[in-house]
């Protein structure tokens, strides 16, 4: 379908932002969120999240997905208000931050990729029946309230974000938190690199946010209370870093990369990268906002 108004804000005032690799990225003029002009179908994601997708992105070093989770952990225990009972990871791809919690709490996760609850549950037997697969258009399988939902590294991969965050706070409870985390479109890195900025891969990234724009998507539109909004870096592998560069480059200049990236040496070393070209993000569900 033709992109006629922002996802966003619905206004008409987009502006060609970005061209990468035959793909135009718009920037909305009045909330400044940038989104792919051309979504890709459901077919064409089920094919970019199928089974090669995880492994190439992930890399088995778990020192450095421990050093993420317990981040991860940290701010949501630090903005809870009270004892977290039931949380829900939402993209939760191979289940490492539901695994990392349940001990904690009663976590649940949940993707539209069958390859990835399929390596969650077998990476984590002993909590296999607290992942779920999504299926397009279908309403959400969760009738009960959570204390606490996550969208990490989630909202770059939705074509139209602002409906399915909607759905998802329906399974909120009022005073809830929400977490997450997304490219920054407004950091330094995203200006300098320009279209050669790691985090432009589409059509599997697809919609981008700056701290104004998040914002206003979240408070303004679906009216949540910002408790705490921050640009960060990231703990990741050698390995990771190289497969990210090469995912935007030319396939010539990015074949060495791909190569490097499969020494199984590099896999071992981990480092926070501070970039600070991500945000990390908590907002509040407000207590009148529900419906009983």
């Amino acid at each position: 379908m033709e992109l006629t108004c922002c996802r966003v804000c619905l206004s008409t005032e987009l502006r060609l932002c970005r061209q990468v690799r035959g793909f135009s990225f718009m920037r909305c003029a009045n909330c400044s969120f940038v989104q792919l002009k051309d979504c890709p179908s459901a077919a064409e994601t089920n094919i970019i999240y199928g089974e090669k997708y995880y492994p190439s992105s992930k890399y088995g070093e778990q020192s450095c997905l421990d050093a993420e989770n317990q981040r991860r952990a940290a701010l949501i225990w630090g903005f809870a208000d009270s004892p977290v009972a039931r949380l829900l990871d939402f993209g939760c791809g191979p289940g490492d931050f539901v695994a990392h919690l349940h001990s904690h709490c009663e976590a649940e996760g949940c993707d539209i990729s069958a390859a990835a609850i399929r390596m969650a549950k077998e990476n984590h037997p002993e909590i296999a029946e607290r992942f779920c697969c999504l299926k397009p258009g279908i309403p959400l399988p969760y009738n009960q309230r959570f204390d606490v939902i996550c969208m990490w590294d989630v909202l770059e991969h939705l074509g139209d974000p602002l409906p399915v965050i909607s759905e998802v706070l329906e399974c909120l409870r009022p005073g809830g938190i929400f977490c997450l985390s997304t490219p920054d479109f407004g950091s330094a890195a995203a200006r300098l690199l320009g279209r050669w900025w790691w985090f432009l891969t589409p059509p599997e990234h697809q919609s981008f946010f700056n701290r104004a724009s998040l914002c206003y998507a979240l408070r303004k539109v679906l009216n949540l209370e910002p408790l705490y909004i921050r640009s960060q870096g990231k703990r990741t592998t050698v390995a990771f870093m190289l497969y990210k560069f090469a995912r935007v480059l030319p396939d010539r200049g990015a074949l060495p990369l791909r190569r490097l990236s499969t020494i199984a040496g590099l896999a071992q070393h981990s480092l926070y990268v501070p970039t600070f070209d991500i945000l990390s993000a908590v907002f509040r569900k407000p207590v009148e906002a529900a419906v009983e």
